[in-house]
């Protein structure tokens, strides 16, 4: 094989190489955009004249496997929140659960894949 032929070779298979890894990236890249995006879109942000609008951090822990929680209003939430600090206030500290809040955000789904269970054999059963 000629000298030119196999350069050519080389410099074609570096840029079929380059151009997949940059598809690669670009997907991955979008796809987390995607994903932020609706993360923010499912979570309520509206706050009332009387509150003020401060976001905490998210935890590490989210295991947001549960897309909604089986509670219907804040009561229900707070009723939730109240029982994981209570019982688990190692775990509620860690992922920063507050003992109010919203029903249906990252927090509380946390909690709820984690220990919704518990919460609902402690509710019907008081085990």
């Amino acid at each position: 094989m000629k000298k030119g032929v196999k350069i050519g070779i080389l410099i074609g298979s570096i840029g079929v190489l380059g151009t997949i890894g940059y598809l690669a990236y670009n997907r991955i890249k979008k796809s987390k955009e995607i994903k932020k995006k609706n993360e923010s879109n499912n979570t309520p942000n509206s706050t009332s004249s009387s509150e003020t609008n401060t976001t905490k951090p998210k935890s590490k822990l989210v295991l947001s496997i549960y897309r909604n929680t089986p509670f219907k209003n804040k009561t229900e939430g707070n009723a939730f929140r109240n029982w994981v600090n209570d019982t688990y206030p190692k775990f509620a500290k860690e992922i920063d659960l507050d003992r109010t809040g919203e029903y249906n955000n990252d927090w509380i789904r946390t909690a709820y894949a984690k220990y919704g269970d518990a919460y609902l054999s402690n509710q019907l059963y008081g085990i």
